[in-house]
């Protein structure tokens, strides 16, 4: 089980050498580019978390594992944010945000939009308010339940 529910991205290569460990054959990435399994790449069940939080680059590491077909995505829609142009500030009380100032243009490689919609999970489970306060993860949970089967 990958978690990048709370990812708010990084270097999309990161993401494609995560993904090389994850996929069962050649795949095509969020961009059109070829990508290989590694050597001794993870032959098992591959559940990812996600959510309104997965962007940039974790968004196209979404992206690349949905089209794949060997992951299943489990949770809420992702940003619909794969980076563009990012610029970051600052406020007056310390708190940095990401703003894109610049957009992505194209869709992957089966026809998905790099900018402005979010990826759909295989099984959307939201987390509810009671549960996160009681420190219960229904998104966690649902992902063991679906690795046991």
């Amino acid at each position: 089980i990958v978690d990048v529910r709370q990812n708010g991205g990084g270097n999309s290569w990161i993401g494609d050498n995560i993904a090389q460990n994850l996929i069962k054959g050649k795949r095509r990435n969020w961009n059109g580019s070829t990508i290989s399994p590694s050597t001794n790449s993870y032959k098992g069940k591959v559940i990812i978390l996600m959510g309104n939080y997965s962007c940039s680059s974790a968004e196209t590491f979404l992206i690349t594992m949905k089209e794949s077909d060997d992951a299943v995505l489990v949770g809420t829609s992702s940003a619909g944010d794969t980076g563009g142009v990012i610029c970051l500030f600052k406020t007056s009380h310390g708190i940095f945000y990401r703003l894109p100032v610049g957009r992505s243009f194209g869709t992957s490689p089966k026809g998905f939009p790099l900018e402005g919609k979010g990826i759909s999970p295989n099984y959307f489970v939201p987390m509810k308010v009671n549960d996160f306060l009681s420190g219960k993860d229904t998104q966690l949970d649902y992902a063991l339940q679906l690795f046991k089967e």
